[in-house]
């Protein structure tokens, strides 16, 4: 299972953005880029994922009424060949941030994110502002409970 991951700190429709290749540890260290600044929830979907799709918008939406306090990076799960498939869902849903291709092996790139993630999705991750993981889920969040479920996990 390839991945591709998409940064999002906030959304306009436009262009889907284009995809470069990063590791495990690059994408941790775009989590650590906000440390101090901002809290940092990654989300990890495919768009052959139906529960995935569902919730998608909701985290669009949730990225950009709380652009000024959490920074989103969607993690799509796609083969590197769907490409074009996962940037015409980005672009309908008016991502236009850029955007990844995960470029080790899953296992490597699963085990960087958390020891106990099995490789299900989705899955997301919150970090808060200091970069510690806070939260992780591997199931879909209720259904318009995003942003409830984030600050929940954040404001204890």
């Amino acid at each position: 299972m390839a991945m591709a991951i998409i940064a999002l700190t906030g959304v306009a429709c436009g262009a889907a953005p284009a995809l470069t290749p990063v590791t495990s540890e690059g994408l941790l260290e775009r989590v650590r880029e906000f440390r101090g600044r901002k809290a940092v929830v990654v989300h990890v979907w495919a768009t052959w994922c139906a529960p995935c799709v569902k919730e998608f918008p909701e985290f669009v939406r949730m990225a950009q009424a709380r652009a000024d306090r959490i920074a989103v990076i969607f993690v799509s799960a796609d083969f590197p060949k769907d490409a074009d498939r996962v940037r015409e869902f980005l672009a309908a849903q008016g991502v236009t941030r850029e955007s990844y291709i995960k470029s080790e092996s899953d296992q490597k790139f699963i085990s960087a994110l958390s020891d106990q993630w099995t490789g299900a999705l989705p899955a997301t991750f919150v970090f808060d502002t200091s970069g510690a993981l806070v939260a992780f889920a591997e199931e879909a969040l209720p259904e318009g409970g995003v942003s409830q479920y984030i600050e929940e996990v954040l404001n204890p």
